[in-house]
C-alpha cells in the first residue's frame, strides 16, 4: 500500500505540472520537472522506511516500488500523450497531404 500511494502521489504530482505547463514555452521543462518528482518520492520514501520501519523494508517494498513506480510510468506517458496532444498535428497534416496528392493525380 504505501509503495502504490507513494508512486500515484507523485505521478499526479508530475501531471500536474506538465499538464498546468502545456501550451506555454515551458512545456517541456514541466515534462521534465514532472519526471524529477516521479523519481524522487519513490525513491525517498523507499531510503527512508530502510532506516525508519527496517520491518517494511523486508519485507519487499523496493521491489513493489518498482513494480508501482514502471506501472505509474505507463500510466503517466499515456496520459500526457493524451493530454499534451502529441502527434495530432501531424496524423492530421499526413491526411491532409494524402488527400491532396490524391485530389492532384
Amino acid at each position: 500500500v504505501v509503495a502504490a500511494v507513494v508512486c500515484w502521489l507523485s505521478v499526479l504530482a508530475a501531471l500536474l505540472l506538465a499538464g498546468g505547463l502545456r501550451n506555454t514555452p515551458h512545456a517541456v521543462s514541466g515534462i521534465l520537472g514532472g519526471t524529477l518528482l516521479r523519481l524522487l518520492p519513490p525513491l525517498a520514501a523507499a531510503g527512508l522506511c530502510r532506516v525508519a520501519a527496517p520491518a517494511i523494508s523486508q519485507a519487499g517494498l523496493f521491489g513493489y516500488m518498482v513494480l508501482f513506480f514502471l506501472l505509474m510510468l505507463v500510466v503517466e506517458t499515456l496520459l500526457l500523450v493524451w493530454l499534451l496532444g502529441f502527434g495530432r498535428r501531424s496524423l492530421v497534416s499526413q491526411s491532409v497531404a494524402t488527400t491532396s496528392l490524391h485530389k492532384a493525380s
